[in-house]
């Protein structure tokens, strides 16, 4: 039975110059390697968000080398939630999404639930989250507690 992986983090990571960097980015590659192998998913949820979410799914993309099964499924709140995005960030999010199985625009247009709806949604088509959560009081402490009501599986980065 396939089982499914979401993701939630912060859109503030620490640079890619300092070593907490390096440290985020292994202990993620640990995680998804423990979501495939111990909790059998293979198909994973990402918000597409600047941060984490960017990084989430690239590192799924890159495990698709090692395990060819993987889906990424990209969770866009609203169409247009990338217009305000980097020029680096934009070429980043297409990559993304062109590696991607799908992308999902939960919305045509911006509302004040939008967010929290995207992040409902991977909720609740999966069995297990990965999160890097700093601040309870955020999108991501809010979707953490969303998974644990839901008892899924969760990996703590």
């Amino acid at each position: 039975m396939s089982r499914a992986c979401c993701f939630t983090g912060h859109r503030e990571l620490p640079s890619e110059t300092d070593p907490a960097y390096s440290v985020l980015k292994e202990a993620l590659q640990r995680a998804v390697e423990r979501a495939v192998t111990e909790f059998g998913c293979t198909t994973f949820y990402a918000g597409g968000a600047i941060g984490f979410d960017l990084l989430a799914a690239e590192t799924v993309l890159r495990n698709q080398a090692v395990h060819p099964e993987l889906n990424l499924v990209l969770c866009v709140p609203y169409l247009g939630y990338n217009a305000r995005f980097s020029p680096q960030d934009l070429k980043r999010y297409r990559a993304v999404s062109e590696g991607a199985l799908e992308t999902r625009i939960l919305s045509d247009r911006y509302t004040p639930f939008c967010f929290s709806q995207r992040n409902r949604y991977m909720v609740d088509r999966s069995d297990v989250l990965i999160a890097y959560v700093r601040r309870m009081q955020s999108g991501s402490g809010q979707t953490l507690r969303m998974a644990k009501n839901r008892e899924l599986e969760i990996l703590l980065l």
